[in-house]
């Protein structure tokens, strides 16, 4: 247990996954290994990388990161919920595919009522969890902060991102007037709605939801069952 940064390669080679309490003999996985997969992949598709930390990526670990990505740059996506990590990333490489979270920022509150450890912290005079000052107080319609905050976020992320955005957030957006995936694409950007599996009639609901507003992506853990459920339409 600690910061992973704190550990060597060596060192980090010697943990093994814990399943069901137990520990097992499989080795955690590391990313060159991931690369050389899909490198030598026959079939097209997307690697999406999902990065997690919340520091500043900088130095020689952007540079090796970025380095390591350059021979199956057209089979990945770098995704972030760190819009300063996204920045960086697009500066360092403005041809490297890449997707941006808002959830740091805009997000809804459990459903267990779970105590967060990371943003937004605050709920707002409108319901969501948020931080910014506009949530303070209710000064207008629902549709009207969610435009405005969904205004402030766009200009976080440099354009060319995939949005991936919590398909609940996305559903109670519409019902409160303001539809995001239309928002985003008349500035020229795809939505993905996360994340969306045919384990729950509602989850499929929301999922033809999506569809019939012109959602560009479905993340989802079981694509060929949602797909089926959802009458072949193509979902990632």
């Amino acid at each position: 247990a600690g910061p992973i940064l704190e550990k060597t390669t060596a060192q980090l080679s010697e943990l093994r996954y814990v399943w069901q309490g137990a520990v097992t003999d499989v080795p955690i996985g590391f990313l060159g290994q991931a690369l050389d997969l899909i490198r030598d992949h026959p079939q097209p598709f997307e690697l999406q990388l999902d990065l997690k930390p919340y520091g500043p990526l900088v130095g020689r670990t952007l540079d090796r990161f970025l380095d390591r990505l350059q021979p199956v740059k057209d089979k990945v996506r770098v995704t972030c919920p760190a819009d300063w990590m996204v920045r960086a990333l697009h500066a360092a490489d403005p041809d490297l595919p890449f997707g941006f979270d808002p959830l740091l920022y805009l997000s809804l509150q459990s459903p267990h009522g779970d105590e967060r450890d990371e943003p937004p912290f605050r709920m707002s005079a409108y319901g969501y969890l948020d931080d910014h000052p506009l949530g303070t107080y209710r000064w207008g319609r629902p549709a009207d902060y969610l435009a405005a905050r969904a205004e402030a976020l766009w200009v976080q992320c440099p354009p060319g991102a995939i949005w991936y955005i919590n398909a609940w957030l996305l559903a109670r957006a519409l019902d409160e007037g303001f539809d995001w995936i239309a928002d985003l694409h008349s500035r020229g950007a795809e939505v993905d709605a996360w994340t969306l599996d045919p384990d729950r009639p509602d989850k499929i609901a929301l999922a033809q939801r999506m569809i019939e507003h012109q959602i560009d992506r479905i993340t989802t853990n079981d694509a060929p069952a949602l797909a089926e459920v959802l009458g072949g339409d193509v979902v990632y």
